[in-house]
């Protein structure tokens, strides 16, 4: 899929995601906003707590290839993931 049909496509996807996995994604492109940003799972914890959603939301992320898990502690935002975020401010008429 190419285009205005891709586009779509992401924007239905990140509806699709918990609530967990979109402050996930908004911590993200608050903070670092740009491809291969890492994270550590404690960092989001002290943002979002301490709790089973935070696990669910990022596996959400990563089965949807907009983040990787290195290792067990850090997540990383994937282009995939960047370019979603970048839709979605540009919606939001945000500008980095």
């Amino acid at each position: 899929m190419t285009g205005t049909g891709a586009i779509a496509s992401q924007r239905g996807a990140l509806m699709r995601f918990s609530e967990t996995a979109r402050e996930i994604l908004q911590i993200l492109h608050q903070t670092h906003r740009r491809p291969g940003a890492r994270m550590t799972i404690p960092e989001l914890e002290a943002r979002l707590g301490t709790a089973p959603a935070i696990a669910v939301g990022i596996s959400e992320l990563v089965e949807a290839g907009y983040l990787i898990a290195p290792d067990s502690r850090t997540i990383e935002l994937t282009p995939r993931g960047f370019d979603a975020l970048q839709d979605g401010a540009d919606r939001r008429g945000e500008t980095q």
